[in-house]
């Protein structure tokens, strides 16, 4: 059984689940990043973040060092191209927004970086 892409399925559904709950509070009147990315619960009761420490466990062991860098660029890609339509269509704070767009510009540069030098 390769452990590997079990991580990276994982990962990828948790990016699934993060994106639709990005989606269902936006068109809320109050919207929290934290709320969006590890909801409402505390972090042992939610399964959204133990699917995220499943996969990033398991990627962590078995991928390779690339394969981690390019799964940090995409996922950091899709919260980008998020942020950007929250500050676009205002939703929540823009501070919050513009903070997290350019923390994911930070990530997508360095990891994209790793990954093209690799």
């Amino acid at each position: 059984m390769n452990w590997k892409y079990i991580g990276i399925f994982l990962f990828v559904l948790w990016l699934l689940l993060t994106t639709t709950k990005f989606s269902n509070l936006s068109n809320q009147s109050y919207f929290s990043y934290k709320r969006a990315y590890f909801g409402r619960l505390e972090w042992y009761k939610n399964f959204r973040n133990w699917l995220l420490i499943a996969a990033l466990l398991l990627i962590e062991i078995f991928a390779p060092l690339k394969t981690i860098f390019l799964m940090f660029f995409l996922a950091a890609l899709l919260f980008m191209c998020l942020c950007f339509r929250n500050l676009k269509h205002r939703v929540g704070l823009p501070s919050v927004s513009l903070w997290l767009f350019l923390g994911n510009m930070i990530l997508v540069a360095l990891s994209g970086t790793v990954i093209f030098a690799l």
